[in-house]
C-alpha cells in the first residue's frame, strides 16, 4: 500500500536525550517523499515522537523496509480497518508516518 502526500514539509524538534542533557534541542526540516510506504498493523497506534520497535518477518514488508532504508527511511504505519478481509487488507483512512532510525538483522533473518 503507498500513500500518497503531495510534498508534504514537516518540522521536528528534536529535544535532547535524558542521558546526556550537554546538547541542546535541534530542529530540523524533512521533505515528505510523494508517496510512502505503508504496513497495516491490527490495533495499533504510531504516536509522534514514541519509539515503536518492530520485528519485521513478512517477505513483503521485508523488501519495503529495504527499499525504504535505501532512500529516504520514512514509512507509515495505519491500523487495519476492523471489518477487513484478511486476504484484502484495508488499512484505517488515517497513518501516521514514521522514521526507521535503526534496523538490525537477526540471525534469523527477521529485522528489528
Amino acid at each position: 500500500m503507498r500513500l500518497p502526500t503531495s510534498g508534504v514539509t514537516l518540522r521536528l524538534a528534536l529535544a535532547p536525550g535524558t542521558a546526556n542533557r550537554s546538547f541542546s534541542a535541534v530542529e530540523i526540516e524533512i521533505i515528505v517523499p510523494d508517496e510512502i510506504a505503508v504496513m497495516t498493523l491490527l490495533e495499533v497506534a504510531f504516536f509522534p515522537q514514541a519509539l515503536m520497535p518492530l520485528h519485521i518477518f513478512e517477505p513483503r514488508y521485508r523488501l519495503m523496509l529495504k527499499t525504504v532504508l535505501a532512500s529516504h527511511r520514512i514509512f507509515a504505519i495505519a491500523g487495519l480497518h476492523p471489518n477487513s478481509d484478511p486476504s484484502e487488507e484495508r488499512g484505517q483512512r488515517i497513518a501516521t508516518a514514521g522514521i526507521v532510525r535503526a534496523c538490525n538483522s537477526n540471525p534469523d533473518w527477521n529485522l528489528q
